[in-house]
């Protein structure tokens, strides 16, 4: 027996992006990084399926759809106040017995209402953090921290 959160609490599940090898997409597929978070769109006036939700990058850029199913189980969710953040969990193929690139997603499904939605998790954040302390240590204050600051205004500007 599978239970479900409260409703006042998120959900998150993992799905992957359908029709990343339509058009020129490939080419944008392999510049996403894991943790890249993504917007999701719902397009009711989409001629081949009304519960149609489009997945971009914040640049705008197409990566593909929800698959079918599950968007019409998120649309109708949508009308019952649930809101839901996207990032990229993994990334596949790109080898030589199956060249063509996937996305793996991790959805995180919330009550919408005024307050921020949930920040998604970032994967490798622990190991970043680990990696910084081991560049102070290894490089000294000196050289370290300006470097810290460095990363962390990257970090920070996206």
């Amino acid at each position: 027996m599978t239970t479900q959160p409260p409703p006042h609490q998120p959900r998150q599940f993992y799905s992957k992006i359908h029709g990343v090898t339509h058009g020129n997409r490939q080419k944008i597929v392999r510049k996403l990084k894991i943790g890249e978070v993504l917007r999701l769109t719902p397009e009711r006036d989409n001629p081949a399926d009304p519960n149609a939700i489009l997945i971009t990058r914040k640049n705008g850029q197409q990566l593909g759809y929800i698959g079918r199913e599950l968007a019409g189980d998120m649309m109708r969710k949508f009308g019952r106040g649930r809101q839901y953040s996207c990032i990229v969990s993994d990334l596949t193929g790109g080898t030589p017995d199956y060249p063509h690139h996937g996305v793996n997603i991790l959805l995180t499904e919330y009550e919408a209402g005024p307050s921020a939605p949930p920040k998604p998790r970032r994967p490798f954040r622990r190991l970043l953090i680990f990696a910084i302390v081991l560049i102070v240590a290894m490089l000294g204050t000196c050289i370290g921290l300006p470097l810290i600051a460095g990363i962390y205004h990257i970090m920070t500007s996206r």
